[in-house]
């Protein structure tokens, strides 16, 4: 039996714990049936010249004294690291981006023009502006993994990590990993929901409720229902799982175990399920001051293969076609190597943008000379080719037109956060006109 004072303290960390258990439990719209955004953080400045633009030159390129420039579709990459299944099989969902001009050798600041478009401070992250819009009505509207994530307060977040078994415990009020005490008893745990139902009731009740007041109590009463959304991960993860202790059927072969695999795994699912649209995940390893070579090789395996291991899972759990993937770093690489065979910070790099059967894929806009420096683009029609009456390009042109592509540029939210792109200097990166 539960006495008086154990009731009173179970009733205010019901309180107290409202706004965690909200979160967690919101009732997602199960017609939800848009698009999903997953932004992969390149941390620390990746080598472009041994990605997307590649030179063919030992002096930039140690690749280069041995190998030549691939070229899968229209697009161009180098024979680097795990580079070839990726662009062989997916090059007609890319868009290359050369030639991005950030401006700074900060790492900070890189990432933060890069992810919002706007080099100054206090704008969202691209991931969070689209959950704000477009995720009201899922649980967990923008899931994020450490990195330089910022909401700016538009969007509730959640930390998943490469990890998903303390938030299927905390779900379920399981025994934690390590230990032989669920978080909560079942007492306290049915307490707690008995109080915040009973508390819905209440306060949907009363007369006179302003209508902003209605809403946000209708909002309160979903959350604290049981969500469909919740009970569909699990499976899809357990079935996901099971399939991985054998050969995957394409022939290529995926690190399971891998950091950045399993955030972009637990995204995928996220999604399928109904919890989220909008993920940021982050792949590591990239900065490279000495021992250039083997670094940035092992790194940018690890992304490749995620990236390619993103589009077969997708099609496995049939989210393929509503998928839009964004792909950038602090900045780029210095086109030579310093006395310690590394690389130092460059401003300029570039940015991968991949959606399946979208109109603008298959193609690369913007350049750099044989040096890697930035070189214009025609505003109206960008290519490869360099205008000298163009402009550089920019993170704030590819954010601006990334808005555009997601449909989010004219939403309140989007319009509040508005990019420095002074008129006429738009760039029409995909051809939307």
């Amino acid at each position: 039996m539960m006495n008086r004072r154990n009731f009173l303290k179970y009733s205010t960390a019901a309180l107290a714990s409202n706004a965690i258990m909200s979160n967690v439990t919101w009732a997602a719209d199960p017609g939800y049936t848009g698009e999903f955004l997953l932004q992969v953080q390149v941390f620390a400045g990746w080598d472009v010249a041994s990605f997307c633009d590649p030179k063919q030159d030992a002096d930039i390129n140690t690749w280069a004294a041995t190998d030549t420039i691939k070229t899968a579709g229209n697009i161009k990459y180098a024979p680097f690291a795990n580079n070839g299944p990726l662009f062989e099989n997916h090059h007609d969902k890319m868009l290359v981006v050369n030639g991005v001009n950030s401006f700074t050798n900060s790492h900070s600041a890189g990432r933060l023009y890069s992810f919002t478009g706007f080099n100054g401070g206090g704008y969202p992250s691209l991931s969070a502006l689209f959950a704000a819009e477009k995720g009201a009505r899922v649980p967990i509207p923008v899931i994020f993994n450490g990195g330089d994530f910022f909401t700016q307060g538009i969007v509730a977040a959640s930390k998943l990590g490469n990890n998903a078994t303390p938030f299927l415990q905390i779900l379920e009020n399981e025994k934690p990993t390590n230990n032989n005490k669920p978080f909560l008893k079942q007492e306290q745990y049915s307490l707690i929901q008995q109080f915040n139902q009973r508390r819905s009731n209440n306060q949907l009740g009363v007369e006179n409720t302003l209508p902003k007041e209605k809403i946000a109590l209708a909002d309160y009463d979903k959350s604290i229902q049981p969500s469909a959304a919740f009970s569909n991960f699990k499976p899809l993860l357990t079935q996901v799982e099971a399939k991985e202790t054998t050969p995957h059927a394409n022939g290529r072969s995926y690190n399971y175990e891998n950091k950045v695999l399993k955030q972009a795994k637990f995204s995928l699912l996220a999604f399928a399920s109904g919890l989220s649209v909008s993920a940021d995940i982050v792949a590591t390893g990239f900065d490279s001051h000495s021992d250039h070579d083997n670094k940035q090789a092992i790194a940018m395996s690890d992304l490749a293969s995620t990236l390619d291991y993103i589009w077969v899972l997708a099609e496995e759990l049939g989210i393929a076609d509503r998928l839009n993937v964004y792909v950038a770093s602090d900045f780029g690489r210095t086109p030579f190597y310093n006395n310690n065979l590394g690389k130092d910070h460059w401003a300029v790099g570039s940015n991968l943008i991949m959606k399946k059967n979208a109109p603008w894929a298959g193609k690369v806009v913007g350049s750099t000379d044989a040096n890697l420096n930035a070189q214009k683009v025609n505003r109206a029609a960008p290519s490869t080719s360099h205008d000298a009456n163009g402009v550089m390009l920019e993170p704030k042109h590819v954010m601006q037109a990334m808005r555009k592509q997601l449909g989010i540029d004219q939403s309140p939210v989007a319009t509040a956060f508005p990019l420095k792109i002074d008129a006429g200097d738009e760039v029409d990166i995909f051809g939307l006109g």
